[in-house]
């Protein structure tokens, strides 16, 4: 049951608030800190209260695949972080690139700078090299000096000018230069982690390996026991069924402090409007109250995603190309049906987001190993089980298409592929009726 609790204490993140792109872009001001931590302990609270919910309706059950939660949750956040390492390394690969080429420019403008210095002291040197009080007392014609004093001026002129920016170019190619040597030693420290963050994926990869040839007999007796895969199964529904229940609740609190800051706004403009007509000053704004401020950015689907998941029947492309092993409501050898859809697949495999939304949940869960849910809106959220690694964080937005896991064995399972399902307001619903092979 701890195992469980603490799985659900990563809803927790997600409780403490991502601002959806629409609201977050109308509310312009960061919401008040202290606001957000009264939010987010308001939904600590019930989070501990929902684990206590699931508490006393779990036994707590010795799982031989326990064994392996340890070093499966760390090669996912050792490949998670991987890619973020891969990612920023091409970042920064892309950035000193563009401050080579920077340079390069800079570089060349430079040149022609001191090119153009060098010729106008080769015009001044040409008209006898004079300064112009060497010019006064040169006793030359009258019109010819004029003539070379106007022409000397020029010159000076365009050489103070000259060196003004040629002093500037030196700064600004100094400053980039300084900036492409910390880009390269960002590169070397980046470098330094991902080998780093490679030994401990094989460290970890040969501590899973030696647990799994120490349990494989017991995980072959607990697969073959209906009841495992009973309580299993009610264990994901009950994570999916509180994530919902919080999900629908800060919809509605989020709604109802929209419309409070709505109904404020109206009052406000119609205050002004009435000072503007009996010709006093309007009143003074104020800022909205920090409830309002958390409500723009609290735990809500992003609108743009209400009513869209609906259309994309029949449209969506399953998270994984394999074979389907597993189909919806057909019978399980070891007892009970499917509510998903399991795909044989190699390990390390993507794993694609069918749809564009939030990841509401990311961690390991007994009997689904390394575990990510996505949620797409209007109450439908799509399950990845048994992954190798996730990817993505918490709260973090997906795109239809973007990688989010990597396929796997993990929570016990025999053979490598992808556990999938569609919910919908809790109940899972045939994912090959919304979606197809890749």
């Amino acid at each position: 049951m701890k195992r469980l609790a603490a799985a659900l204490l990563i809803a927790l993140p997600v409780a403490s608030g991502w601002p959806p792109a629409a609201v977050a872009a109308d509310a312009g001001k960061t919401a008040d800190p202290a606001a957000v931590a009264r939010e987010r302990e308001a939904l600590r609270k019930r989070l501990e209260a929902l684990k206590k919910d699931i508490a006393e309706g779990e036994e707590e059950h010795a799982d031989a695949a326990d064994a392996l939660k340890e070093s499966e949750q760390t090669i996912s956040k050792v490949n998670r972080r991987l890619v973020e390492l891969g990612n920023a390394q091409r970042r920064a690969n892309a950035e000193l690139e563009r401050q080579k080429q920077a340079i390069a420019e800079k570089e060349k403008h430079l040149s022609q700078r001191q090119a153009h210095l060098a010729d106008l002291l080769r015009r001044q040197y040409a008209v006898g090299g004079l300064t112009p009080w060497g010019a006064l007392l040169s006793g030359d014609d009258p019109q010819r000096l004029n003539r070379n004093l106007a022409y000397l001026g020029y010159i000076a002129q365009a050489r103070a000018k000259t060196v003004t920016e040629l002093q500037a170019e030196l700064e600004e190619l100094a400053r980039l230069r300084a900036q492409a040597d910390a880009k390269r030693g960002e590169l070397e420290q980046l470098a330094a982690e991902e080998n780093n963050q490679r030994q401990e994926l094989l460290k970890q990869s040969e501590e899973r390996r030696k647990v799994l040839a120490d349990i494989s007999s017991k995980l072959k007796t607990q697969r073959r026991q209906a009841a495992n895969l009973e309580r299993d199964e009610k264990r994901l529904s009950r994570v999916i069924d509180n994530l919902t229940r919080m999900l629908a609740r800060q919809a509605e609190e989020a709604r109802r402090k929209a419309e409070q800051a709505r109904r404020a706004e109206q009052a406000r403009r119609a205050a002004e409007q009435a000072a503007r007509e009996a010709g006093k000053p309007p009143p003074p704004r104020t800022e909205p109250p920090p409830e309002q401020a958390v409500a723009r950015n609290s735990l809500v689907p992003d609108p743009s995603l209400t009513g869209q998941f609906e259309k994309l029947r029949g449209r969506l492309r399953l998270p994984v190309p394999g074979d389907v092993v597993g189909r919806f409501g057909a019978s399980r050898g070891e007892g009970g049906t499917w509510k998903g859809v399991f795909i044989r697949a190699p390990e390390g495999t993507d794993v694609r987001a069918v749809a564009a939304g939030k990841v509401v949940f990311a961690d390991w869960l007994r009997g689904f190993g390394n575990l990510l849910i996505i949620d797409h809106g209007s109450q439908y959220l799509s399950i990845y089980g048994n992954n190798q690694a996730v990817l993505r964080h918490v709260g973090d937005d997906v795109k239809s298409g973007d990688i989010v896991a990597n396929v796997g064995a993990t929570g016990g399972q025999s053979e490598s592929g992808l556990y999938f399902e569609l919910r919908h307001r809790g109940a899972p619903f045939d994912p090959l009726k919304w979606a197809s092979l890749r």
